[in-house]
């Protein structure tokens, strides 16, 4: 049973992480797109700031 649990979740592990990757890969508008490209912004504002 646990390893079924185990398998499960690996399994759902590694389709978020693929789809994470194409996020990434993409820039797919979706919920997930759009929270990356809010931490793409936020990086660049705090570059930007630490270069003044």
């Amino acid at each position: 049973m646990i390893e079924n649990v185990q398998l499960l979740f690996s399994i759902l592990g590694l389709i978020a992480f693929i789809f994470l990757v194409l996020e990434l890969a993409l820039d797919i508008d979706t919920v997930a797109g759009r929270f990356v490209s809010k931490i793409k912004k936020s990086n660049a504002k705090s570059k930007n700031r630490e270069e003044d």
